[in-house]
């Protein structure tokens, strides 16, 4: 302990007896002191390296953090991903199945269309066929008519020249005498 003795000026002093007993209390109280300061410290040290160690922790978990942050994102997009293709595939189908009746309906529209259409061309086949036939035969037809004319023509033509050379005069038909006088002009 520190004793205090008042001298001029106000000065603090120490007496022997005084300072050797002071001397001891602070000692024990000094090694008291670092003892338990000694044990603060280390515990003190000890919450530094806690410390330490849970901020290197934390860093390492910041440092996977965003992998993960990563990985989660890309998860939700995936499965968001899948989400909308099912969505997707569903009203695929319930469009589908809407529009079923009316497919239905177009094709039966279709069958309808094209059967006409071909009905409609075979009678055009028909009409084709029987207008060939026909004018097959006209030219036919034709055909024998001028051969006709063409022998009767030729025995009138004999007939008038026997006629001319012989007595009796045969007459002639309307038609016979038009066909001589345009075949006198085409041989002319």
């Amino acid at each position: 302990m520190i004793s205090r003795n008042w001298f001029e000026g106000g000065s603090w002093c120490f007496s022997h007896e005084s300072f050797q007993l002071n001397t001891y209390y602070e000692m024990n109280d000094l090694r008291v002191l670092s003892g338990y300061e000694e044990r603060r410290i280390r515990s003190y040290r000890l919450q530094l390296q806690q410390r330490l160690q849970q901020a290197q922790e934390r860093k390492a978990e910041i440092g996977k953090v965003p992998e993960q942050i990563i990985l989660s994102e890309v998860q939700r997009m995936v499965e968001e991903m899948q989400a909308l293709n099912k969505k997707l595939d569903e009203t695929e189908a319930v469009i589908e199945e809407y529009f079923k009746p009316i497919d239905k309906e177009a094709e039966i529209i279709m069958k309808v269309q094209l059967e006409g259409e071909e009905k409609t061309m075979k009678e055009m086949v028909k009409a084709m066929q029987s207008q060939a036939l026909l004018e097959a035969a006209e030219a036919e037809k034709i055909g024998c008519l001028q051969n006709v004319d063409t022998d009767q023509h030729n025995q009138e033509k004999t007939s008038i020249i026997k006629h001319t050379e012989g007595s009796d005069p045969i007459p002639l038909s309307p038609l016979s005498c038009f066909l001589s006088l345009c075949t006198s002009g085409i041989s002319s």
